[in-house]
């Protein structure tokens, strides 16, 4: 498992479970993309191993994808919106697929959920991309230096929007509107969300959460409008709360140059 720098501390387990089975690589100098490069770069020379995919992975949109068949049966309809925040883009990629098989089943009439997708203010590459009407991304729209969020598992250097089946095409099928959201409002919408339902939430949902109240607030869609809000991971903090977790201590610790050399390296 290869991940950047502010990532190592993410991987967690309950204390006392083994963790052998799993070699852990820090980039020390890289974030998330970089992870993903050197990651590319080991699965060429493993043989019978391969990526994951991530986007590209059928298996990774389905089973995002599934949560609209939950709501589909659950409402006994097809949601009228749907909220998510927005990284890369296999979570709304997935869900509109899903959608769409859905409505052509027969099983639901359309059409499929409108997708609303939020991101933070300061790195928000798809929504730049998607208010000039463009169905492509540039330089342009992502932030000259490095830039603090509030929530990093957003921040993505290579998001799916420009390819066939990618986040500009569900945002156009799907009549879809993308978002900003503040820190300090994402911070409110976390509060609110934990007070009523009685759960932590991960920051994404926060995002997204916020993203619906300016929704509301605008007039973007009604109160009474059939919607799925995406809480994209919840629990974390009363699970660490009640039980003794520990990190995963690094296999290796690397950097972007020669991240890959160092891994096949040390597996030989």
């Amino acid at each position: 498992m290869v991940v950047g720098k502010d990532h190592g501390h993410r991987i967690w387990t309950k204390k006392g479970h083994p963790t052998g089975a799993v070699k852990v690589v820090v980039v020390e100098d890289g974030d998330y993309y970089d992870a993903k490069t050197v990651a590319k770069a080991i699965a060429k020379e493993l043989t019978g191993w391969q990526m994951e995919g991530s986007v590209h992975n059928v298996a990774r949109r389905d089973g995002i994808g599934s949560l609209i068949l939950d709501a589909a049966f659950t409402l006994g309809k097809m949601p009228e919106h749907y909220f998510q925040g927005i990284g890369g883009g296999p979570g709304p990629i997935g869900v509109h697929e899903m959608a769409e098989r859905l409505i052509e089943s027969g099983q639901f009439e359309g059409p499929a959920p409108r997708q609303h997708l939020s991101q933070n203010v300061e790195h928000s590459p798809i929504h730049h991309a998607w208010q000039a009407k463009r169905e492509q991304l540039i330089p342009e729209d992502f932030p000259s230096h490095d830039v603090e969020v509030y929530s990093d598992y957003l921040m993505n250097k290579g998001p799916a929007y420009g390819q066939v089946g990618g986040v500009h095409d569900i945002l156009k099928a799907s009549n879809g509107e993308t978002y900003v959201v503040e820190r300090n409002d994402a911070v409110t919408a976390k509060i609110l969300f934990e007070s009523i339902e009685g759960i932590d939430i991960m920051t994404p949902g926060a995002v997204a959460l916020a993203s619906l109240q300016q929704a509301l607030a605008s007039g973007e869609i009604a109160p009474s409008s059939c919607t799925v809000l995406n809480i994209s991971g919840g629990g974390v903090e009363r699970l660490k709360h009640e039980h003794a977790t520990t990190v995963v201590e690094p296999w290796l610790r690397v950097t972007k140059a020669n991240g890959a050399s160092m891994i096949l390296e040390a597996l030989q």
